[in-house]
């Protein structure tokens, strides 16, 4: 059986908008549950704990930037994959996470102008509006992304 762990996490505007969405994945999770494909889990993920070598596959989708203490979570998943397995994750890319104000700049006579990348190589929170207000995020290098994975896998294959 190919065991899949999927990350999510969920930006919702209103209490209705939860209710639809938590709806919509409760009938998600019984299906998939009862054919025995995917197990779901709502976990926070700063204490993700998931099982050693139960996975083919991870994902993550557009959740990492929102992990303010991420190395827990890439020692779990990696721990969690079996030999072979895979881990796949989608981020936002740091240039847009970069900027301490987000936002084109526009120029003189009112056009769109450019996207500024500044504190790129100062890490840490950053707030956004993105579908809401006020969602945080966690801003890092593309090379400390792959420090953090480059770290998990060394010390999985030291264990």
């Amino acid at each position: 059986m190919f065991q899949v762990a999927e990350i999510r996490t969920n930006t919702l505007k209103s209490e209705a908008d939860c209710r639809s969405a938590r709806s919509v994945v409760e009938a998600i999770d019984e299906e998939e549950s009862r054919q025995g494909w995917i197990q779901f889990s709502r976990v926070d993920l700063e204490e993700l704990a998931i099982g050693s070598d139960g996975y083919d596959l991870v994902f993550c989708g557009l959740a990492l930037h929102s992990i303010k203490h991420i190395q827990n979570v890439m020692l779990q998943v990696y721990a969690s994959l079996k030999e072979g397995g895979l881990f796949v994750f989608s981020i936002e890319h740091p240039f847009l996470t970069a900027p301490t104000r987000t936002g084109f700049t526009k120029t003189l006579d009112g056009e769109v102008g450019r996207w500024p990348v500044d504190s790129y190589f100062e890490e840490g929170e950053r707030g956004a509006e993105w579908l809401v207000k006020g969602v945080k995020k966690q801003h890092r290098t593309l090379t400390s992304f792959f420090a953090l994975i480059v770290g998990a896998l060394v010390r999985r294959h030291q264990v």
